[in-house]
């Protein structure tokens, strides 16, 4: 077992969003 699945569900939900702000982040720092 990882130490990511020792995580609530809610914890997880918030790594997700916060990778996706950063996948965003990303594509709009590429962009410029």
């Amino acid at each position: 077992k990882s130490a990511l699945d020792c995580l609530p569900a809610e914890r997880m939900a918030e790594l997700d969003k916060g990778v996706e702000a950063a996948k965003i982040l990303l594509k709009t720092i590429r962009q410029q």
